[in-house]
C-alpha cells in the first residue's frame, strides 16, 4: 500500500537535505521552501481525497450515482479545510460526519487546519509565518486526517 502523501513526504526530505548541506535553516530559503512545501501538501491532501471518493463511489453498482459523485468531488470539496470536510461527509450522512469528527482531536485539527490557512496566504497573500520544523507535525496531521475521512466513509 503506497504511503499517504508521498509527494509531501519526498519534498519535505529533499528541502530539508538541502538546507541542512547549505546550512540555510533560518534564512529566507527556509521560508521559501516551506511555502513550496505547503503548496505540494494541499495539492496531494485534494488528490488523496479524491481517490478516497472516487474508490469508494466505483464500489458502486448504480454508474450513474457513480459517475454523479465523481462529476460532483471538484466543486464539493475545493476547499479542504476540516470544517468543509466535515459538511461534505455530511453528504453521505449524520452519522458518517459524526464518526469522521470523532477519530480527531483538537490539536491534528488545529495543526491541519493552520496548514490549509498558510497554503491559502502563500497562494493569495504575503506568505507565511510557519518554520520548515513544524512540516513534520503538519504531514502527520494531515495523515490522520485523510485516515479519518477514508474510514468515516467504509
Amino acid at each position: 500500500m503506497p504511503e499517504l502523501l508521498a509527494r509531501t513526504a519526498l519534498a519535505i526530505d529533499d528541502c530539508k537535505s538541502h538546507l541542512k548541506t547549505t546550512k540555510a535553516f533560518g534564512s529566507p530559503i527556509e521560508s521559501y521552501l516551506t511555502q513550496y512545501v505547503l503548496i505540494v501538501l494541499y495539492s496531494d491532501i485534494q488528490q488523496e481525497l479524491y481517490k478516497i471518493v472516487g474508490e469508494m463511489a466505483g464500489k458502486n453498482s448504480n454508474k450513474l450515482v457513480e459517475q454523479f459523485i465523481l462529476s460532483s468531488l471538484e466543486r464539493n470539496l475545493r476547499n479542504i479545510r476540516k470544517d468543509n470536510l466535515a459538511d461534505f461527509m455530511n453528504m453521505f450522512g449524520a452519522s458518517v460526519k459524526t464518526k469522521f469528527n470523532s477519530k480527531l482531536s483538537e490539536k491534528d485539527v488545529t495543526i491541519y487546519n493552520n496548514a490549509v490557512f498558510y497554503r491559502h496566504a502563500v497562494a493569495h497573500s504575503l506568505g507565511v509565518e510557519i518554520t520548515f520544523s513544524e512540516l513534520g507535525n503538519t504531514l502527520r496531521a494531515a495523515r490522520k486526517m485523510l485516515f479519518a475521512f477514508k474510514s468515516s466513509l467504509t
